[in-house]
């Protein structure tokens, strides 16, 4: 924030739990301010948006789907990740299938319509996971939420792979949102093994909440730019 007030090109800020934490060299990348294609201001990010389903990103596949499908699937055998795709708040991301599923979710979820647009991907276990905060295609703070980060640290190229990836997807990109991100390990080893840091989600930063460790004013640039792009996008449409 210090450097962004300098004019010089805004650090990505690692923060722990309550506390911020000084990048280590290496540990997360400080991107300059790069080209981003023209972003989509009026329609909401997608929770997965295709510049990123890629198995390099995503680490699984994702794919879109029906509920019932599914489910079919669930009761067949096979162990994945659902939640709505159209309607985000109808029901929350669940695992369905084999011995890793909630079978009293699937139940549940085998009330809705079947028909009902769902995301799918295969189950995953994630050590440690993530939220960056992107604004204008720059990553300004990386907090952990969920794990442990002095074991498992999020990959700072990984990261900033991501970002440029969806700020050159024209249609896709908006000036504010976060990237969610977690560290899945890769090898059988487990704890010390390979490790690689995947796409979880992206969430658009209309409505987006504040976790710990992110600075207020991080926070605020990343809301102030994506309403700015909405405003921008109502103003455009209105001229016409």
């Amino acid at each position: 924030v210090r450097a962004a007030a300098r004019g010089e090109a805004p650090g990505i800020v690692v923060a722990a739990r309550g506390e911020t934490l000084a990048a280590a060299a290496g540990a997360v990348p400080v991107g300059a301010r790069g080209a981003r294609a023209r972003p989509t201001a009026s329609r909401a990010l997608q929770t997965y948006p295709f510049a990123l389903r890629a198995h390099a990103f995503a680490g699984r596949r994702i794919r879109e789907g029906a509920l019932g499908e599914v489910l079919a699937e669930a009761r067949a055998g096979r162990v994945l990740f659902v939640k709505p795709r159209e309607t985000e708040k109808l029901f929350t991301g669940v695992v369905v299938g084999g011995e890793q599923g909630d079978a009293c979710a699937a139940d549940a979820l085998a009330r809705l319509d079947p028909a009902t647009p769902v995301w799918v991907s295969d189950a995953v276990r994630f050590a440690a996971e993530y939220r960056v905060y992107v604004a204008d295609g720059v990553a300004r703070a990386c907090v952990c939420y969920e794990g442990d980060e002095t074991t498992h640290p999020a990959d700072a190229g990984a990261i900033a792979a991501m970002v440029a990836a969806l700020s050159a997807a024209a249609g896709e990109n908006v000036a504010g949102y976060s990237l969610d991100v977690g560290v899945v390990e890769r090898s059988a080893g487990g704890e010390g093994g390979e490790r690689a840091t995947v796409l979880v989600e992206c969430n658009d930063g209309l409505a987006l909440g504040l976790y710990p460790g992110c600075p207020a004013e991080v926070y605020v640039d990343v809301l102030v730019a994506r309403w700015r792009e909405l405003a921008s996008s109502i103003g455009e449409r209105a001229h016409h």
